[in-house]
């Protein structure tokens, strides 16, 4: 059944295969990468980095252009202020982030 009165939200197109998670960028092999924040094409891209906060229920959209550097400072500095900020939307919406499934 096909409906045409509806627009696509949201397509998975660029999907990793070892991941199993979509891509935010092209999936280029980590020595070739360069970070998008400090620009750092010498850094390690080991972790996973989130493309949208994970602490605001993002599980899915990742990015291969942030550093593992960066990656570690955006979590002490800004996630989870961000987490504490969003608490009442997340209790409201029933959204959680890394711990609750």
């Amino acid at each position: 059944m096909k409906f045409d009165g509806y627009k696509v939200l949201v397509s998975f197109e660029n999907i990793d295969e070892e991941l199993k998670k979509e891509v935010h960028g092209n999936n280029i092999p980590k020595a070739q990468r360069k970070c998008i924040f400090c620009g750092s094409n010498t850094a390690k891209f080991n972790k996973i980095a989130h493309a949208v906060s994970e602490t605001v229920g993002n599980k899915s959209l990742v990015s291969h252009f942030e550093c593992d550097d960066c990656n570690e400072e955006f979590g002490k500095k800004l996630e989870d202020n961000l987490g504490k900020y969003m608490l009442p939307y997340k209790i409201i919406t029933q959204i959680f982030g890394k711990k609750i499934n």
